[in-house]
């Protein structure tokens, strides 16, 4: 008897390690986000984008006898809805979706720049609270219509949110991702900072405004007082933010050459870069 129970109790871990998984979740039932949007609506209210895959379209080939297939294009599908808050505009779209909205695959948030001036506190609350939510999806900012950059047909990918996914981990410019901008909202003596989505012709010469277009992330970035948007870096600005930050890890950097040594450009590749940063403590005397 004794001998019998010694077997049975070794034999029940492994039916533990053969049992199914609860939660998971078929591809045919679920609505995969893979960007969101926020923006504002026509009466006040905030509007929810999301950027939908179709999964038997992301795989369709791009060439198709020759010439760019229908199908390919359309890989991805914007849905949008208005409401009080997040909550409720995210209800709203699954009241007319007959799949399970699901996020844990969402890339990018995007946020226009009236609502992130409004406050950002009751926005990411939604995406903090939410067990779907991915606290690694990049936090970019748009200063036009967020819908523009969620509906782009990108050249390289099937799904625009790919694209940006993919060019902000060149760190070309600054990138942030949504747990990192929380905590920075939440820390004192740091204030949060994200990059501006825009789109952009592919040329330069003069008909490049009706020719080819490209959705890029901007080498400006959106800088913030606590929850709330007070202005933007330049350029040159980001790039000094950059150093602060210790996340130059390549780039260029261009000078002039003296005209005794003549004269001209030179430009040299960054190919590592570290930064160390300590605060200054200054004391002021008072005579009394």
């Amino acid at each position: 008897m004794k001998r019998a129970l010694c077997k049975v109790s070794c034999f029940l871990p492994l039916l533990l390690l053969l049992s199914g998984c609860w939660g998971r979740n078929e591809v045919n039932d679920i609505g995969i986000v893979t960007a969101t949007g926020i923006d504002t609506g026509d009466h006040g209210e905030i509007r929810l984008y999301l950027l939908l895959a179709v999964p038997r379209l992301v795989g369709t080939s791009s060439m198709n006898g020759g010439s760019e297939s229908k199908l390919s294009t359309s890989a991805g599908w914007v849905v949008s809805e208005d409401g009080r808050t997040i909550m409720d505009a995210y209800r709203n779209i699954q009241g007319k979706l007959p799949r399970k909205i699901f996020f844990s695959h969402n890339r990018v948030v995007i946020i226009g720049e009236k609502v992130a001036r409004q406050g950002l506190m009751p926005i990411l609350d939604f995406f903090e609270r939410n067990r779907q939510s991915q606290l690694n999806s990049y936090v970019l900012i748009s200063k036009s219509n967020v819908v523009d950059a969620l509906e782009f047909k990108p050249k390289f990918e099937k799904l625009a949110s790919e694209i940006m996914k993919e060019e902000l981990k060149v760190k070309i410019g600054t990138s942030v991702h949504l747990g990192r901008f929380l905590q920075m909202m939440m820390e004192s003596g740091e204030e949060p900072y994200a990059p501006e989505i825009l789109i952009k012709p592919s040329k330069v010469d003069e008909d490049s405004a009706n020719g080819p277009l490209n959705l890029v992330t901007s080498l400006e970035t959106a800088v913030f007082k606590q929850d709330k948007l007070i202005g933007w870096l330049t350029h040159e600005e980001t790039r000094g933010l950059k150093w602060i930050q210790n996340e130059m890890k390549e780039g260029v950097i261009t000078a002039p050459i003296p005209e005794e040594l003549g004269s001209g450009k030179a430009s040299a590749e960054i190919i590592e870069a570290r930064a160390k940063s300590s605060p200054c403590w200054s004391r002021t005397f008072l005579n009394l």
